[in-house]
């Protein structure tokens, strides 16, 4: 009897401490690493983490988003954690915590938060990681030994709604990875200078859910962006790369996510809790299906449901990952050596983007700009002979190849980086200057064939491009090319963004445009205007549905752009209403594209998709978000380098429109089509800035891209595709000699 009272004590005993230890074990390593740093015997997933600078954010804004999942401004101040018996203010921390907040803390062991009135003033405090899972009543410690250096910043993820945490002081790192199992808190912090394994195997072994993240550096420039490794270990997961659908990078989080992903590492629903995020939980998608596929509550009925089979594999076939399979064994049977590993092409990526991109841009920038300059100064001189206009003619076709160039060079199977940056800007220059070359063959072809005019077809080779590397690679080109410049410009990594859609919306409207003129018709009907029609409901679907990798940002732009260029190419009349028409219109296919994307797998929304599910659950402030959008609209929109670009952008339209003032007004009232297609693309541009957080830099493309088609027209001939400047009047004038030539018969 005595027997099977002990052992039925024991197994209470055992089944306490199972039950006590923390569900939730955090680790920040102050140095940065990168994810192959996180070897071990333990199975674990991996990625890199993308901490993003953004206009006006320091070390305490990054900080503040660690911890919140929110964006937000900070100061030094905000950020200052101490423990109560540090020296503050003539004083204890303590005692100044007390006197600030009017909270007591004595005899306790706590970080305190020095600055929490402050971020409770704010609303911030109730946002952190640590007051969430306060709310859902887990309690958590910071841990740390005799030894350790002051809290970083980057603590405050586990301040709770009192501005402080419980913290826990050891002899030593090993005392502190063995007493975690043991402790009864739910879930602990802790910060390590260094990731080591050997120190957390033990620890690791116990099977709890622990993540390890690699913190960026201090020094970090308001502006700059860096990436660090991330792990995260679990009894019984498979490894697999990390991913989020903020990025939809197989291997690749924000730190928007890192917030929502620890929330939903203890529970499915924990994320959700309180206002919004901006960033998603992050997944393996190359984990098996079991691991994953756990129920998801869902946001619109709170019933729960199961993740739908196949859309792991969905989600990486549109994260690119079929293009890159096929590269691997391509390069593998030519006997190139080994591919990249995913980690490392991502950081190669990253740093081609942010060292080498800018000046390949540089470069190409200022080559167009002169090759322009230089034509219109001939132009204007008279010198501008038959052959040297077909070249020039032929250079501005050229360069509307250079979006799809882009793309294709993105595809590049030699490694993008080195290390030598000369070598490396000679790889990645060389490998799009020959993806150019072909380009340009294709597109020489196609006017040949289809007797239509170089930048016709340049255009069509340019929507082809960018249509097909959706279709089959998941935008992997658009997302990674240095046109996109997704990482230092702190964009989205995902949908089209501001510089193809700009380019995009010129293309498709003045294709047809040039079309027409070429061929003296004031209008489609038949199969072109059928054509025409399904040309531009592809542009709004790639640029708009979610399902395709989009985020909807484009479509309200487009929508009127294209139906504009549909009115008018039809031959219908333009009323006044039919702009406010068209930009509502634009808004309500918007809107169905979000609530189609809001009843998909939250693996494979679009951040707005989320906030459309998130504001039909009441879990969501839509004024909030708003005012946050508008913020950023305007802090876009009043860089000083698009201010200096607006400014010289319109000198020169003004010098232009003066030198060739009467170029302009024959072409505008002798070329009816391509006067249709300026319409059009202007109306698109004007929605683009309205619409559009950056519509600013998407209209300044569409202009540029626009300012090809009128120098193409102006100079160009007969021998350019054009029967005449005025084809429509010559087409009249034989007419009429037909019908004299008929009555004198």
């Amino acid at each position: 009897m005595i027997y099977r009272l002990l052992v039925s004590i024991l197994l209470a005993f055992a089944f306490a401490c199972a039950h006590s230890r923390p569900s939730l074990v955090i680790v920040l390593a102050r140095e940065a690493l990168p994810p192959q740093a996180f070897i071990g015997v333990e199975t674990h997933q991996s990625g890199w983490a993308l901490w993003q600078g953004s206009r006006g954010m320091s070390l305490p804004s990054r900080a503040l988003t660690f911890g919140t999942g929110l964006r937000f401004n900070a100061s030094a101040q905000d950020m200052l954690l101490l423990m109560p018996g540090h020296p503050f203010e003539n004083g204890t921390a303590a005692q100044a915590f007390e006197r600030r907040t009017g909270r007591s803390v004595a005899n306790q062991n706590r970080l305190l938060a020095m600055n929490a009135g402050g971020l409770e003033r704010r609303r911030i405090l109730e946002r952190t990681v640590g007051a969430r899972l306060e709310q859902a009543g887990w309690k958590g410690a910071y841990l740390y030994v005799q030894d350790s250096p002051p809290p970083s910043p980057y603590a405050l993820l586990g301040i709770g709604t009192s501005g402080s945490m419980t913290a826990r002081e050891y002899e030593d790192l090993e005392t502190l990875c063995q007493s975690i199992p043991l402790l009864t808190d739910d879930w602990v912090l802790l910060e390590v200078e260094r990731w080591d394994y050997e120190t957390f195997e033990l620890l690791l072994a116990e099977g709890l859910e622990t993540w390890i993240i690699s913190l960026p550096p201090n020094d970090l420039s308001p502006e700059e962006t860096v990436l660090t490794g991330i792990a995260r270990y679990r009894a019984r997961i498979q490894g697999g790369a990390l991913t989020s659908p903020s990025t939809r990078w197989n291997g690749m989080v924000i730190d928007l996510d890192i917030a929502p992903t620890l929330l939903r590492a203890v529970s499915d629903d924990r994320w959700r809790l309180g206002h919004r995020m901006m960033g998603s939980p992050a997944f393996s998608p190359t984990a098996a299906r079991n691991a994953l596929s756990d129920h998801q509550a869902a946001w619109h009925d709170k019933r729960l449901l199961e993740m739908p089979e196949g859309v792991l594999t969905w989600h990486s076939f549109w994260n690119g990952e079929l293009p890159r399979r096929f590269a691997r064994g391509a390069r593998a049977g030519l006997g190139w050596g080994g591919m990249n590993t995913q980690f490392e092409r991502i950081e190669a990526v990253w740093r081609v983007q942010r060292d080498i991109a800018p000046l390949i841009l540089s470069v190409f920038a200022g080559f167009a700009t002169a090759w322009m300059l230089t034509g219109l100064l001939l132009w204007r001189l008279g010198r501008l002979w038959q052959s040297a206009r077909r070249v020039y003619l032929a250079g501005l076709a050229v360069f509307a190849l250079f979006p799809v160039a882009a793309i294709a060079g993105s595809y590049c199977p030699f490694p993008l980086w080195t290390g030598d940056l000369t070598q490396d800007f000679a790889t990645n220059a060389g490998w799009l200057v020959a993806c150019w070359a072909v380009l340009g063959l294709c597109t020489a072809l196609l006017s040949h064939r289809m007797s239509i005019t170089a930048l016709t077809a340049a255009a069509l080779v340019s929507i082809g491009g960018v249509c097909l590397d959706i279709f089959i690679g998941g935008g992997y080109g658009v997302h990674r090319s240095i046109l996109s410049l997704a990482f230092p410009e702190h964009h989205r990594l995902y949908g089209i963004s501001d510089h193809f859609a700009g380019l995009l919306m010129v293309f498709g409207i003045m294709a047809p445009a040039a079309w027409m003129e070429s061929r003296s018709r004031e209008m489609l009907t038949g199969t072109p205007l059928t054509f025409s029609m399904a040309m531009f409901g592809l542009l709004l679907l790639v640029t708009g549905l979610p399902l395709m990798g989009a985020n909807a940002g484009g479509v309200v732009a487009m929508a009127v752009g294209f139906g504009i260029a549909g009115l008018l190419y039809a031959g219908r009349r333009m009323e006044r209403w039919h702009g406010p028409a068209l930009f509502g219109l634009g808004g309500l296919i918007a809107l169905g594209f979000l609530f189609f994307d809001s009843r998909q797998p939250w693996q494979i929304q679009s951040h707005l998709g989320q906030l459309w599910s998130q504001m039909t659950a009441g879990e969501g402030n839509l004024w909030e978000w708003l005012r946050w959008r508008f913020q950023q609209d305007f802090m876009i929109k009043r860089a000083p380098w698009l201010t200096l670009t607006l400014l010289v952008g319109g000198c020169a339209a003004f010098i232009a429109f003066r030198w060739f003032r009467q170029p302009m007004r024959r072409l505008w009232r002798g070329a009816p089509a391509i006067k249709k297609g300026v319409m059009a693309s202007l109306y698109g541009a004007v929605a683009m800035v309205v619409s559009n957080e950056a519509g600013l830099l998407s209209a300044l493309m569409a202009l540029s891209a626009l300012a090809l088609w009128l120098l193409e027209f102006g100079l160009g001939g007969a021998n350019w595709g054009y029967p005449n400047k005025n084809g429509h009047a010559k087409k009249a004038r034989v007419d009429a000699a037909v019908r004299l030539e008929e009555k004198g018969g």
